[in-house]
């Protein structure tokens, strides 16, 4: 039996309601319109929204410096809603997974650059 929940909720729902060992159950609401396009059952692993975020959410920050070269150290954000994401190339489901992703981590994706 598989659980369904959201992509932006589903980390802490999978926490809260399973031991860790039923956590592969888990799918996202991306999976299930991914498997209904295909007309298949998808591998959880084709995509990382497919299941929930196992990384705490949202980000509170990234760690600034660590392993870059010091004339990116200046350009790393301190603060993950400070990112700025842009993406092209995708289809209309993968760009609204895109979105839910970085909803999911605490960022906020404009409109105009997906």
């Amino acid at each position: 039996m598989l659980s369904l929940t959201t992509a932006c909720s589903g980390a802490e729902l999978m926490k809260q309601e399973a031991p860790e060992d039923e956590h592969h159950k888990f799918r996202t609401e991306c999976w299930v319109e991914r498997c209904i396009f295909e007309s298949r059952i998808c591998e959880v692993d084709e995509n990382v929204t497919f299941r929930p975020l196992s990384v705490p959410t949202p980000l509170a920050g990234t760690v600034t410096g660590v392993g870059c070269p010091i004339w990116l150290t200046s350009l790393i954000a301190t603060d993950a809603s400070q990112l700025f994401v842009a993406s092209s190339g995708l289809d209309l489901s993968e760009q609204t997974w895109v979105k839910r992703l970085l909803r999911a981590l605490g960022m906020f994706a404009h409109a105009y650059i997906l």
